[in-house]
């Protein structure tokens, strides 16, 4: 074995590739085919989309896992550790597990270099594959077409919304994006769309391809009695599921995904959901980490992974839906290519106070850019200062109802859930 601990191999595969971003399928489709790990034995769900991919795919292992499978599910990226994009039967994967599967890789890789994308997304399915896993769910990490996840064709794709992110990559415009989305279909691959307004080329690719098509609003269905019920309802022609909890002020648009879980595990065929009561409860607990996931501390602290225009307005959302008597505050970042005009304006009527969060990041936004633009949309500016800081000084001077968000990407919420890890008390 080449490393006896997994941060060496990290470090090692950070320098394996001459590219960080290198889209292709041949290398990993030939290293897979090596390993045998080209042509699952069981069903593999693909989930590709722009907002919303790390809560369905956390939905439709709940549910399946729920029903009696053990599940296998690749996420990126992790916030704390690695091992977190790789889970079965919702736990995380061991270091000795991990250790197994890259080295079995490097061996069968041979001259073929791999990107750390790629040979993480050839660990999960090794590592699915030796666990005997009854259904393996890839969130695709960038588009669809060329991503690594792609070297599977999928028994059901599933596409969340479709919103500008990654355009340098994807394309300028949600056509072009919805393009590279749509990759991921083979034809006759059932497609479950999730946004109820999904770009003419994904419905075109999925009627050259004769793809079944199921689609929120239309066959399957998220309802709501009120707009600030408690509960929803998920239907489509042949079955229901009743008084399924609505979590933390969930806007009705949310609802689309856990519903695309459902949607998913019933067109795989029968026994892939549970009862309908354990599903209705699975589906108001399931939750992929750092979507508005409560921090216990002096004040409330939430912490979500929002880091473009469509994820923000959700958030706002939720937020001016959440709100009490107090005063809403921000702690956020972002990094460079990131919409950052676009994510404060979709939030600036639901945030009293913005704090910078001072990332030691060199792809973030310096700091005093983001003062300048939240000063510009109007926005009040408190505290600019590294995560332990303000964590502490908000924890320490906000009063009764007053509450904290945390966002604007993946490495905010590492930052934050670290430094509650350090500070709790």
């Amino acid at each position: 074995m080449r490393f006896q601990r997994v941060d060496d191999w990290l470090a090692w595969l950070e320098t394996l590739h001459p590219r960080a971003i290198d889209p292709g399928l041949e290398r990993i489709g030939e290293v897979a085919a090596r390993m045998g790990l080209n042509r699952p034995p069981v069903p593999v769900v693909t989930v590709a989309g722009t907002n919303g991919k790390g809560s369905t795919v956390a939905a439709i292992t709940a549910l399946a896992g729920a029903a009696g499978h053990s599940t296998g599910a690749y996420t990126s990226p992790h916030l704390l550790a690695f091992n977190e994009r790789i889970a079965i039967d919702g736990e995380p994967v061991s270091d000795d597990r991990l250790l197994a599967a890259f080295d079995a890789i490097d061996r069968a890789r041979g001259e073929v270099t791999l990107s750390y994308f790629e040979f993480a997304t050839l660990a999960a399915l090794w590592c699915f594959r030796e666990a005997g896993c009854d259904l393996w769910v890839l969130e695709v990490g960038l588009g669809g077409r060329l991503d690594a996840t792609n070297v599977l064709a999928p028994t059901v794709a599933v596409i969340t919304s479709v919103g500008l992110d990654h355009t340098e990559w994807l394309g300028e415009d949600r056509e072009a994006i919805g393009t590279e989305k749509a990759g991921i279909l083979r034809p006759g691959t059932p497609l479950v769309l999730a946004d109820p307004d999904p770009p003419a080329s994904v419905l075109a690719a999925a009627a050259a391809q004769d793809c079944p098509v199921e689609r929120i609003g239309e066959t399957f269905r998220a309802v709501t009695a009120t707009p600030g019920a408690d509960h929803w309802r998920y239907e489509d022609a042949s079955d229901a599921l009743d008084a399924i909890p609505r979590p933390d002020c969930m806007p009705a648009a949310l609802l689309a995904n856990p519903a695309a879980a459902v949607a998913a595990l019933r067109r795989l065929g029968d026994g892939w959901l549970p009862d309908t009561a354990t599903a209705a409860a699975v589906l108001g607990a399931a939750t992929a980490p750092a979507r508005f996931q409560r921090l216990e501390r002096a004040v409330p602290w939430y912490v979500d992974v929002a880091h473009n225009y469509d994820g923000a307005r959700a958030l706002g959302e939720r937020l001016r839906a959440g709100a009490g008597p107090g005063r809403t505050h921000a702690v956020f970042a972002i990094m460079s290519r990131k919409d950052a005009g676009g994510v404060v304006a979709a939030l600036h009527d639901a945030v009293d106070v913005w704090h910078v969060l001072a990332l030691d990041d060199p792809s973030a936004r310096r700091s005093e850019d983001l003062i300048a633009l939240i000063r510009e949309a109007g926005g009040r500016v408190g505290r600019c200062a590294p995560v332990d800081t303000l964590m502490r000084e908000l924890d320490g001077s906000l009063g009764p109802g007053d509450r904290v968000i945390a966002f604007g990407s993946f490495r905010v919420a590492e930052d934050v859930l670290r430094a509650h890890r350090r500070l709790l008390p």
